[in-house]
């Protein structure tokens, strides 16, 4: 069994859902007798950069929002990462037994990001006999992008093993090359609610709320239809992340934050990725507004749950129950399969 394995993913972010799936996966391997570290894929776009605090606490003066709560957020995201994963530099990667390429939209050719350390996301220079990628997603990236581009085939045709978490990835890797990935879960659903109420601390200062986490503000017809179900049902607003003027209470984004709000919510309006998830690793009442995310649909298709997203109608949808007993059950399959996959990768 290979013991030494070097992740490569997002974690240097203060986008708390990549910072939950690098937590997710390294727990899974651990439990498979693996030391864990990650491979650093810092740049000078990287979202936790001193250049981008500074832009984001100018903002917030400008805006007369609260900069300390600002610098507080990427303090204590940079105390988190320092706390709970290992990092090493790329010219160390050599020395694993094994290199984990994913989760996250590692391969995402449209975003600057990505592109900046893309040999270090494709496993560019290292013997492919010892990658595998795990729920590995090109984003939305145009199959015509990636078709001008050397790498992408040539590096999926020699990883040991491949693993997407999307259709649109799996659809893109079969019709290009003669691979078939196996598609697995995306590392957060690896864990149940135990796992991260660990992590959770009390909301009673919120009170009763519904949970608003966008990374956009939505229309004004919306925004009236999220006042008037929270009015309905004596609940305050919270926006957590992106500020949204017409909540009651906002709070910065920081895994402890984003963890503690979903668990306490009453209900959840998102449009993100994570943010679907954790209203169902959280079992809460939740729309997504729709944001045409092919990775949401598939998830939300998957679950027969596809009636969340919606574009109006919001008080309606989260007034209908989710049955729970059956996304559980769906999750044990989704998660005993991924695990499978990754015994499998560690073994071979």
């Amino acid at each position: 069994m290979k013991h030494n394995v070097g992740i490569i993913t997002v974690i240097y972010s203060t986008n708390c859902g990549s910072v939950l799936q690098a937590l997710a996966l390294q727990d899974a391997y651990n439990k498979l007798g693996c030391n864990v570290s990650f491979i650093s894929t810092i740049n000078k776009l990287s979202a936790l950069s001193y250049k981008k605090e500074f832009k984001d606490v100018i903002k917030a003066l400008v805006t007369s929002s609260s900069p300390g709560a600002v610098m507080k957020k990427y303090r204590d995201s940079r105390q988190f990462i320092r706390e709970h994963f290992h990092i090493v530099d790329p010219s160390g990667a050599e020395r694993f037994d094994l290199l984990s390429i994913g989760s996250d939209t590692v391969w995402d050719v449209t975003s600057p990001y990505f592109l900046e350390s893309q040999d270090v996301f494709w496993g560019l220079p290292w013997d492919g006999s010892k990658i595998v990628t795990y729920a590995a997603s090109i984003a939305n990236s145009p199959y015509e992008t990636l078709d001008s581009l050397k790498y992408p085939c040539e590096s999926i045709k020699k990883y040991a093993n491949i693993s997407v978490r999307d259709d649109y990835s799996f659809e893109y890797i079969t019709s290009r090359t003669d691979r078939v990935p196996c598609k697995v879960c995306d590392p957060t659903l690896l864990k149940d609610r135990s796992f991260y109420q660990g992590f959770c601390r009390s909301m009673e200062e919120a009170g009763t709320y519904l949970l608003l986490y966008l990374f956009d503000t939505p229309s004004a017809a919306v925004v009236d239809e999220i006042k008037q179900y929270a009015a309905d049902n004596s609940l305050k607003i919270v926006s957590l992340g992106r500020r949204m003027p017409f909540a009651d209470m906002h709070y910065e984004s920081t895994v402890v934050s984003f963890l503690s709000c979903f668990n306490g919510a009453s209900a959840v309006v998102t449009n993100t990725f994570h943010g679907t998830v954790f209203s169902l690793i959280f079992h809460k009442r939740f729309v997504v507004l729709d944001y045409q995310k092919k990775k949401i649909e598939n998830l939300l298709h998957d679950l027969a749950l596809d009636r969340r997203i919606v574009d109006a109608g919001i008080e309606a949808v989260l007034n209908e129950d989710i049955d729970y007993t059956s996304v559980e059950s769906k999750f044990s399959e989704l998660r005993a399969s991924s695990i499978s996959y990754l015994e499998k990768c560690v073994q071979d």
